[in-house]
């Protein structure tokens, strides 16, 4: 089975290396995992790969709120 690919979204990389570390002790730590600071680096991201999971702080900068959560799933 191929790992998942997994892009985090955050406001900060203090709060992206937290999720990171929560995902990485995991008992079966199966993932690829790309990060970013801000949604309009996240879509050039999404643009390039196709990701399993996305997790996205609504507050990171660029972009606010559920609006712009159709960017993501129309990337």
């Amino acid at each position: 089975m191929s790992p998942l690919s997994i892009l985090i979204m955050g406001q900060s990389p203090e709060e992206n290396r937290k999720l990171i570390a929560a995902l990485r002790d995991l008992e079966q730590n199966r993932f690829t995992i790309s990060e970013v600071c801000c949604i309009d680096d996240g879509l050039k991201k999404i643009k390039e790969i196709a990701f399993d999971l996305i997790f996205i702080d609504m507050s990171a900068i660029g972009r606010f709120g559920l609006d712009h959560l159709e960017n993501v799933t129309a990337g």
